[in-house]
């Protein structure tokens, strides 16, 4: 038996977020991509050199006098901002909100989420190497694949992945298939119920017609 989700709070949309962002590399990483770690990468090297830099200041400035090391200390200073900076920029200008990049064959995907402030919908903006288009956006209602209370559930999330961005459902056709007929069986359904009369209005057309002819 699959163990249980961890179990969040369904009003906090940076816990459902923060959960579905989750799950976004875990899936595609099954269905055959290769993340790239590249910017990941930098960062946490950008970041262990800033921890370095301050390291070292503060071992010199403990051990030796500050007119040995006052030199050192300005332009570790400078570096440590400048290093900031650079961090602050891949998060907000690079990144931006890029929550998975990777391969699936010779295309890159890249994915991009966001919520907005009192809307229970997640935003996923996606692109592709082979698209020269502008990134395209699709929305979901978290509900889709959250329980009341508050259990993520993976397979209706991964099949609105399949069924709403071309590359995922290339990768997973199964699922991809899956949500084809679920639409065609919704749609007979609807048109089913659109084509069937009420027991309860038939009954009551044939008394009019009834006492019409009467």
């Amino acid at each position: 038996m699959a163990a249980e989700t961890p179990k969040i709070a369904v009003y906090s949309l940076p816990d459902l977020k923060n959960t579905t962002d989750d799950a976004l590399p875990n899936y595609l990483t099954s269905i055959g991509f290769k993340q790239s770690q590249l910017l990941s990468n930098i960062r946490l090297a950008l970041q262990s050199s800033m921890v370095a830099i301050a390291g070292v200041a503060f071992y010199l400035d403990y051990t030796k006098d500050w007119s040995e090391t006052k030199d050192f200390t300005l332009w570790a200073v400078v570096a440590y901002f400048l290093l900031s900076a650079v961090v602050t920029g891949l998060v907000w200008l690079v990144e931006n909100g890029m929550v998975f990049q990777g391969t699936f064959g010779d295309e890159t995907l890249t994915l991009r989420t966001r919520t907005e402030k009192h809307d229970p919908t997640y935003y996923v903006s996606f692109s592709t190497t082979s698209s020269s288009s502008e990134p395209v956006t699709v929305s979901v209602p978290f509900s889709t694949f959250f329980t009341s209370d508050g259990h993520f559930v993976a397979p209706p999330f991964q099949t609105w992945l399949a069924s709403h961005i071309p590359i995922i459902g290339t990768a997973d056709p199964a699922r991809a298939k899956l949500a084809s007929q679920s639409v065609v069986e919704s749609s007979g359904a609807e048109a089913n119920s659109k084509g069937r009369e009420d027991p309860a209005a038939a009954s009551a057309k044939k008394r009019s017609r009834g006492a019409r002819s009467g």
